[in-house]
């Protein structure tokens, strides 16, 4: 079969979406649909006002339905056609339980290699953006970060409480380097006018960035790393809220990425949500030829969460919409 080169000399596989893939839509979204319907009757979800989960949902399938895969052979094939069903039932179910919104880059849809199966898998992942909105949702007013260079004077220390409180922080232009980074530090407000301040050393954010899909080597990452560095203690700050909030268990995305870190396969934190997903009946991945209709989504199931191997180059896409410079 002839395959096409595009600019980056990739091949493209044929992108005709089959029968099968065409039909999935509609199955997709009314099952999806039909679980965020019982979980609202029976209390355990409470959608904004101003979140129109239909209109998501169709903004969801359309990013989904462009995004193509890579695999060994530089053959890129569309997303939809390597992904189990199930899983992109749980990660258009996961981006409407957190009430993201895809058009305001709140979050982005990442394919992993489930460890186990071997086969691939979408997941929803939140942004730096759906972070700064769940956070605000709980009380947060604005959050500010700030990077300390090789030969600043920075003091901190412990208040009594345990809060961090900076001391002392003189910065100079002449020092600003972003291969001279020691850490960073943010600082968040809230409602009641009480501030938190979270530190993290360059190694630690380091660690931070090899729990995304791209590893921290993005090109944000290399080229803007002192902004990528405030982004992340920035986000590290506003999850402590997130994850404080009576709604953690819905909202909490470590267990995500443990399992892209590959680190334990023990079950996740907030093990109610996985109540809420899908279950997948035949793991066989759907390929262009195939015509058979996809299955029918079965019960309300409690999943065993599986390892999951690293986000390889493979599993990531092109672009990541986190990347703040890509707006």
């Amino acid at each position: 079969m002839a395959q096409n080169n595009n600019q980056n000399g990739a091949q493209t596989a044929p992108t005709t979406q089959s029968k099968a893939i065409a039909a999935m839509k509609d199955e997709l979204a009314n099952s999806v649909l039909r679980r965020i319907e019982e979980l609202q009757a029976n209390g355990g979800l409470v959608v904004p006002k101003d979140y129109a989960v239909t209109n998501q949902m169709n903004l969801a399938w359309l990013r989904i339905s462009e995004m193509l895969w890579e695999d060994s052979n530089k053959v890129q094939h569309p997303v939809l056609e390597v992904v189990t069903k199930a899983s992109v039932a749980n990660s258009l179910l996961d981006m409407v339980l957190q009430g993201m919104d895809i058009q305001k880059k709140q979050g982005y849809f990442i394919p992993i290699k489930n460890k186990a199966s071997g086969q691939l898998e979408l997941t929803f992942w939140r942004s730096y953006f759906g972070d700064e909105k769940l956070a605000r949702a709980q009380g947060m007013k604005k959050v500010r970060s700030v990077v300390v260079y090789e030969g600043d004077e920075f003091e901190y220390m412990y208040t009594e409480d345990g809060e961090i409180k900076i001391t002392k922080h003189v910065p100079s232009l002449s020092r600003i380097d972003k291969d001279k980074i020691v850490a960073a530090y943010a600082v968040t407000t809230m409602a009641d006018g009480s501030h938190s301040t979270t530190i993290k050393t360059m190694t630690e954010i380091r660690q931070a960035w090899m729990q995304g899909a791209t590893r921290g080597n993005s090109p944000a990452h290399r080229n803007f790393t002192s902004e990528m560095a405030g982004r992340t203690v920035e986000r590290s700050a506003m999850k402590h809220i997130i994850n404080s909030s009576s709604d953690a268990w819905l909202l909490s995305e470590d267990e995500k990425e443990r399992r892209v870190t590959n680190e334990t396969a023990a079950a996740p934190a907030g093990a109610n949500i996985e109540e809420a997903k899908f279950e997948e009946v035949a793991p066989a991945a759907i390929t262009a030829q195939s015509a058979v209709p996809a299955e029918t989504m079965p019960p309300i199931p409690t999943p065993t969460p599986v390892p999951r191997e690293e986000a390889t180059e493979e599993a990531a896409p092109a672009a990541i919409e986190d990347d703040p410079f890509n707006v």
